[in-house]
């Protein structure tokens, strides 16, 4: 498959993965778009920042891979999402220690995670792997 095509799928993948559960507890589920912005948010406004990198890295890989803007394809807008999500991750574990009455263990964390945090996670990092690979030369 075409590199541009690719790369196009899993934006338009890490767009959608966004408005996923991000966090999953039975009737209880948040997507990243309703921890960032619905009311009450778990996240303040330094975190909501760091936070954004996941759905604007998504719309400017996008924007990269349909249009010609060179600069739109340069490496860091690839590691966007990734250190988004990543980021995330620590904080709501972070968060779900302190609100635990126990000890909230790693396992308890994950667990919790919804399945559109982990959609997220691998396509961020299949957006990094697939803007690693080289264009194979076809000769027609």
């Amino acid at each position: 498959m075409e590199k541009k095509t690719v790369t196009t799928f899993l934006a338009l993948l890490l767009i959608l993965a966004f408005f996923l559960p991000y966090i999953s507890t039975g009737f209880f589920q948040v997507s990243g778009f309703k921890l960032i912005f619905g009311k009450g948010g778990l996240l303040t406004s330094g975190q909501l920042w760091i936070t954004l990198l996941v759905p604007l890295g998504a719309i400017l890989v996008l924007a990269g891979a349909l249009g010609s803007n060179h600069s739109l394809k340069s490496g860091i807008v690839f590691w966007m999402p990734l250190v988004g999500i990543l980021y995330l991750g620590v904080r709501m574990f972070i968060l779900m220690n302190k609100a635990a009455d126990s000890q909230f263990g790693i396992g308890n964390s994950l667990s919790v995670m919804g399945y559109g945090y982990w959609l997220t996670l691998a396509t961020s990092i299949g957006l990094l792997l697939n803007n690693s690979r080289r264009e194979i030369a076809t000769t027609e």
